[in-house]
């Protein structure tokens, strides 16, 4: 069965957690420690990197990974949730969602997330980054709400 790198990515900060020997790493999130990431990862004997999709916080994540030629799997919060307790993972620490996501990566033999390009990418998440814009200016004092 072929090993799987369980990835929570947090806005600081990556937790690692190789499920085959339990290995767990912290990463921090910047430019340095997503090189770090992205020079230990091939060493794990070819596990594919399983990751949340969280919003904009992966985004970085995924470029690094993409540009490395590193195999990766992004999986939905909910399938992601719903796998966690399906065996019984209630703990929501980032270490233990790193490990949940490395188990799932590895039971559902997960089939790798194709890289589209950069600027497809960007623009597949505008929409997402207006409607958060929307939220806050409604919530801005004086505003007005458009209808």
């Amino acid at each position: 069965m072929p090993d799987a790198l369980g990835l929570d990515v947090s806005q600081d900060q990556l937790d690692a957690c190789l499920v085959g020997n339990g290995v767990h790493r912290r990463f921090i999130k910047d430019a340095a420690g997503l090189r770090a990431l992205c020079r230990w990862a091939p060493e794990q004997d070819g596990a594919i990197v399983v990751f949340e999709a969280s919003g904009a916080h992966h985004r970085g994540l995924e470029r690094a990974l993409a540009h490395r030629g590193l195999t990766f799997a992004k999986v939905n919060p909910r399938p992601a949730r719903r796998f966690a307790e399906a065996i019984g993972q209630v703990a929501k620490t980032d270490r233990v969602e790193a490990a949940g996501f490395a188990r799932m990566g590895r039971a559902l033999q997960l089939e790798p997330t194709a890289g589209g390009p950069e600027p497809l990418s960007e623009r597949q998440d505008l929409p997402v980054y207006r409607r958060g814009l929307a939220i806050v200016w409604r919530r801005r004092p004086g505003s007005r709400p458009r209808g």
